[in-house]
């Protein structure tokens, strides 16, 4: 999960939603470093078990860099981290959210099917509300 100070306090709710329909999942919130939630908010969500990275991406044009360039660092940064808290904890199948989006069902790695990666929004399934991306690790 993304997250940074403005979507703190949704963060914790989308957290919540995800341990009710997965208990036992492990979560991993990267907390943009330039805007980063405030530490009694991330004390909590590692109460509820999440492990907790501040990103390590830069912000606002460093160096001169372009759009483009920026998002292409900021999704290697991302799919980096992701990589390394996949093999962490021996998983297979990612979900990418953000902290404005609510779990609500189980059926998530369902719609992976044999496929590497896809990206939906407020599936039919009413599994999910906001968008999400779930990829297998290797995809990364």
């Amino acid at each position: 999960m993304i997250s940074f100070w403005r979507d703190q306090h949704m963060a914790v709710q989308a957290v919540r939603s995800i341990r009710m329909f997965y208990p036992k999942a492990p979560i991993l919130i990267l907390d943009d470093a330039n805007l980063p939630m405030q530490p009694k908010v991330a004390r909590q969500l590692v109460k509820l078990g999440v492990c907790y990275r501040k990103s390590d991406w830069e912000r606002g044009g460093a160096s001169g860099l372009g759009c483009s360039n920026f998002t292409r660092i900021h999704n290697s940064s991302q799919c980096a981290a992701f990589a390394d808290f996949a093999s962490e904890v021996g998983t297979d199948i990612l979900c990418k959210i953000d902290s404005d989006v609510i779990v609500t069902g189980s059926d998530l790695p369902m719609w992976l099917g044999s496929n590497n990666m896809i990206m939906a929004a407020s599936l039919k399934r009413n599994a999910i509300h906001g968008w999400c991306y779930l990829m297998r690790s290797k995809s990364l």
